[in-house]
């Protein structure tokens, strides 16, 4: 058998070898600004959860949840979309409110899971009567 023939078999090997495996799977995840929890969400995620699977995970940044929805629907290859539940439950509302654009938005996405428990912050300005009501979490430092 000649050098030829073998370095020829050695190529077509190769070359079926590598066509054959499989490829990196390629999304997009949009988060909110550059400088926010999200974005940094969105990066832990495609390096702890994406990365080790094999899965290139892109973490874009955005104007937040409203945007994010909308990416989602109509943006290519934006797979996943970080949206808070408030948002992600006024599109399903105006939906079923008979708004037909928030309709074609929302109908074909799904909630997958939360990632954590939403806070709410009540702020108020400091000379506010609000300061006095009596909570729990006004002891942590209302008005200061």
């Amino acid at each position: 058998m000649s050098i030829k023939s073998i370095l020829t078999g050695l190529m077509w090997i190769s070359l079926l070898s590598s066509a054959a495996a499989a490829p990196v799977a390629q999304y997009k995840i949009v988060t909110a600004s550059k400088t926010g929890t999200y974005i940094e969400i969105g990066r832990d995620l495609a390096k702890w959860v994406a990365e080790p699977v094999g899965i290139e995970l892109e973490v874009l940044e955005s104007k937040g949840s409203a945007e994010n929805v909308q990416r989602m629907r109509f943006e290519p290859g934006v797979k996943l979309a970080l949206v808070q539940s408030d948002v992600y439950q006024a599109f399903l509302d105006e939906a079923k409110a008979g708004n037909a654009e928030a309709g074609n938005i929302i109908r074909p996405l799904r909630l997958i899971m939360p990632l954590y428990d939403e806070e709410i912050y009540f702020v108020v300005r400091a000379d506010s009567p609000l300061c006095h009501v009596p909570c729990r979490a006004w002891l942590f430092g209302c008005c200061t």
